[in-house]
């Protein structure tokens, strides 16, 4: 009876493992239930955590791209304006170097928007002066160059004033190069595309900084129609008298690069850009646009006016 029941038992599992693998034959061969493949359900969760890791990876990839150029934006226009601001204060504190006092040094040209100055301190090499001292000029006792070696102009006396301002560098120009109507601002604002604004700050027509979208100049000094104005007194412009000059405030603002859209993040500029001083001149209105821009102020005494 046992024999029986464990017999029919065994025939019974063999008729149900034959129906659920005959359907499973593959080109021939038989394939055990458990390698069959992978159902729909199986494939679309699948696809969907899949989906989900690319998201995130292409999200993170996405956000560290955006700060990379943003970033790389912001130091590009940092460098450009302190470039620019250096090169400034660099010269203005030379402006009206004047050794012999017959060279004529000074500010020329003082407005809000450019300035134009003048020192001297090269061309001593072609003065005919001992501008070093080296007293090589007459080395015998009949005061003349006997031997030839014209010492009295030697190469290393080229950084020597020699009582003109005449050569090079010794008179500088800055301005904007986009701006036709003098008010100290790029004519080409506003605008999404830095290639139809493009302006740059100009040293003697040269470029010095680009994307430069202001420049204003304010000026202090001595006013004699002031009573107790002797140093830090806001001249006001057009200046009469350009010898009254003793410091300048020179005021930048600068712009980042093309705004390249889903390539960085998105801004917009709302700031009004103020001076120092006066601090309630606006010199360049909010623009509404795409562009991130900076401001930088310094103020320059004029080591060589007033002496």
């Amino acid at each position: 009876m046992m024999l029986s029941a464990i017999s029919k038992f065994i025939k019974t599992r063999k008729r149900c493992r034959d129906k659920v693998e005959r359907p499973l034959k593959l080109f021939g061969h038989r394939l055990r239930a458990g390698n069959a493949g992978f159902t729909l359900i199986e494939v679309l969760i699948a696809m969907g955590i899949s989906g989900v890791v690319l998201a995130g990876i292409y999200g993170a990839y996405q956000g560290q791209l955006k700060t990379f150029n943003t970033q790389e934006q912001i130091v590009d226009m940092q460098q450009n304006i302190r470039v620019g601001l250096y090169f400034i204060e660099k010269e203005l504190r030379m402006a009206g170097l004047d050794p012999t006092g017959n060279a004529g040094a000074g500010i020329t040209v003082a407005n809000a928007d450019t300035i134009t100055f003048s020192m001297d301190f090269t061309g001593g090499a072609g003065d005919g002066i001992d501008n070093d001292g080296d007293t090589l000029v007459d080395e015998g006792s009949d005061g003349s160059d006997s031997d030839g070696d014209t010492l009295i102009d030697e190469p290393d006396e080229a950084e020597w004033y020699n009582g003109t301002t005449a050569d090079a560098n010794e008179q500088v120009t800055y301005a904007l190069s986009n701006d036709a109507d003098g008010d100290g601002i790029n004519d080409g604002l506003p605008t999404q595309n830095a290639d139809d604004s493009t302006c740059d700050l100009l040293r003697n027509g040269q470029v010095l900084a680009s994307n430069i979208d202001a420049l204003n100049f304010v000026y202090l000094g001595v006013d004699p129609a002031q009573t107790g104005c002797n140093e830090d007194c806001q001249l006001a412009l057009p200046i009469a008298n350009p010898d009254d000059i003793r410091s300048v405030q020179v005021t930048l603002v600068a712009r980042a690069g093309a705004v390249i859209p889903g390539m960085s993040f998105r801004h917009t500029d709302q700031t009004a850009y103020y001076n120092l001083h006066p601090a309630d001149q606006i010199i360049l209105p909010a623009q509404n646009d795409g562009f991130r821009r900076i401001r930088l102020t310094s103020v320059v005494r004029c080591r060589n006016l007033g002496l």
